[in-house]
């Protein structure tokens, strides 16, 4: 747990302070990423019950293997008062599952803006879309995950809703990729048709759309299994003991979910890694006498779009 909690936390930081990417993907990911501190907090209220600490009934006189290993039987609460904390824990788990079904197609909606609105997009910052999108999918999970927990709506139905969700989420973030690589061809061929900032947004649109995918992909494979896997315990297509399991790890895969995305960040942008590296103080003693003696001040450091630009005007 230590592990993913500090590389959150520090691709978090990177991605706000780092000036890498567009403020609203900085926006987005930042949320979600640190929404995945909910899951320890229910994690922590769910623990005494499911580790048969605390139990919710008296138990059983009979020598069944279930209640030693896993055991997916219903178990009616006919007081929620006294298991309040349980409630609680569950419904900020449900919260947190739901919500990051939202992450893809709230990533799909702003690609596609970005696609859109390519001439000035990287230049204005346009926070009421990622500011839109993140309440949104806080209403959309927040009721959700009530609606679950009170058995309104059957988890049956939630899954099938996500499934389809991340599969026409990413359908259209393929296709914004391909329009967005077509236009950069298009500026290619015609760039005489094309002014110097268009062609440096089409840019930078392209390589947002590399980043973007290798995450999407993570994301989505991960919902989709927990949705196939939930979809066919609901049709009866998979037995009961084997689905537990599953679930069982999902759970698990989904608590050191952060390892996985912030690997793939990390290959997307080494100096980050290479940076937290610098961080670490055994590694201290590793830096060479030379560096103490580098002093880089502000006034001499280049933005990305100043050197793009400059090199523009050598050419011209």
């Amino acid at each position: 747990m230590i592990f993913p909690i500090i590389f959150k936390a520090y691709t978090v930081y990177m991605c706000f302070f780092s000036n890498s990417f567009h403020f609203n993907i900085c926006v987005l990911y930042g949320i979600f990423m640190l929404h995945w501190f909910e899951l320890t907090i229910s994690r922590i209220l769910v623990y005494p019950y499911q580790e048969a600490i605390l139990l919710l009934t008296p138990p059983s006189l009979t020598n069944s293997i279930l209640q030693y290993t896993f055991d997916d039987s219903v178990v009616p609460i006919p007081k929620f008062d006294a298991y309040f904390h349980l409630l609680i824990g569950g419904g900020i788990r449900a919260r947190y599952m739901l919500l990051v079904c939202f992450a893809l197609p709230c990533v799909a909606i702003e690609r596609c803006l970005a696609t859109w609105l390519v001439r000035d997009y990287e230049q204005k910052s346009r926070a009421f879309i990622s500011v839109t999108l993140i309440l949104i999918s806080e209403i959309l999970a927040t009721v959700g995950a009530y609606t679950v927990t009170f058995k309104i709506v059957g988890v049956f139905y939630m899954a099938v809703t996500a499934g389809v969700l991340q599969t026409v989420s990413y359908g259209i973030v393929r296709v914004a990729q391909q329009r967005t690589k077509y236009i950069e061809k298009k500026c290619e061929r015609s760039h005489q048709f094309y002014s110097l900032s268009v062609k440096f947004q089409i840019t930078e649109n392209v390589k947002s759309f590399r980043v973007i995918h290798i995450l999407v992909v993570e994301v989505a494979l991960m919902i989709l299994t927990a949705s196939i896997t939930i979809a066919l315990a609901g049709l009866n297509l998979v037995e009961s003991r084997h689905t537990v399991y599953v679930f069982f790890f999902l759970e698990k895969l989904i608590q050191v979910n952060p390892l996985f995305i912030c690997t793939a960040v990390f290959c997307i942008k080494p100096h980050w890694f290479r940076r937290l590296l610098r961080l670490i103080p055994f590694r201290l003693k590793h830096r060479t006498h030379a560096e103490e003696y580098v002093v880089e001040h502000s006034a001499h450091r280049c933005s990305l779009a100043d050197a793009h630009f400059e090199q523009l005007k050598k050419l011209w």
